[in-house]
């Protein structure tokens, strides 16, 4: 792809934005494994061992307006920053606005760097995911899809017994992005929408075991104030399980 834009001039087609510059390959680069990818806030970054882990899938789950899209979009521009491309695979419209903001004033600069995929539906999120490792190689150090399961909760079927398609095309998905975070050491990031459960009470993340499966890191997103937010590691490779930070959301993103 060689498309020039920035944030105020895209071209859409089939739901994708083309966001991004003409990159070199003698510019890419290639990351130690134990490599943490900053997200912008010194609280989260501490909370994962110093920063977001390549090689896995991230999955960060919430009620709406508990912080997960400000988490990826600074995680991005974080990411951008280095030298480093993003791709984010949006299924509730991407906010050029919020990203400007954020990015500040190089924002322009840092758009082209930015490949951003709006899907319809299920099946062009998952055509997306495939698209993407056709861009492996070419300087791609973070996929973000936000939100990974709006197509799946809105594909199931109360009489259906068992959802077998809708939760296939999850699973199918999710081993996607995982196959892709394994064989070019990406960080991948998912956001997962919440549901209440009828025995608990309690929000739980949709997927169940599917998407718990292959999150090597969990986080749950709550709301803790006006603009403050908590967020709980739920699962962590190396990290104990259960531990919280307050965030902080503000126009420069999470803090």
């Amino acid at each position: 792809m060689t498309c020039e834009h920035n944030i105020n001039n895209a071209n859409n087609t089939n739901g994708v934005f083309t966001l991004m510059a003409d990159t070199d390959n003698d510019n890419e680069k290639n990351m130690a494994i134990d490599k943490r990818m900053h997200s912008g806030s010194v609280n989260l970054d501490d909370l994962l061992g110093g920063g977001f882990e390549h090689g896995i899938i991230t999955q960060i789950y919430g009620a709406s307006g508990t912080g997960k899209t400000n988490i990826c979009m600074s995680l991005a521009v974080e990411c951008i920053r280095t030298g480093e491309r993003v791709v984010i695979i949006d299924t509730d419209g991407f906010s050029a606005e919020r990203f400007s903001q954020i990015a500040g004033s190089d924002a322009r600069e840092l758009a082209k760097d930015l490949i951003i995929y709006e899907p319809a539906d299920f099946q062009q999120q998952y055509s997306a995911i495939t698209d993407v490792e056709k861009l492996a190689g070419t300087g791609i150090g973070l996929i973000i899809v936000d939100s990974a399961t709006l197509f799946y909760r809105m594909g199931l079927v109360p009489d259906d017994d068992g959802n077998v398609h809708i939760r296939r095309q999850l699973v199918e998905m999710l081993a996607g992005l995982h196959r892709l975070a394994r064989k070019f050491n990406m960080v991948v990031v998912i956001t997962n929408q919440v549901y209440t459960d009828v025995e608990s009470g309690e929000l739980q993340p949709l997927g169940g075991n599917l998407s718990e499966h292959l999150s090597k890191t969990i986080i749950k997103m709550e709301r803790a104030g006006r603009d403050k937010r908590r967020a709980t590691l739920i699962k962590h490779r190396s990290r104990a399980e259960g531990q919280s930070v307050e965030l902080t959301i503000s126009d420069k993103g999470v803090e």
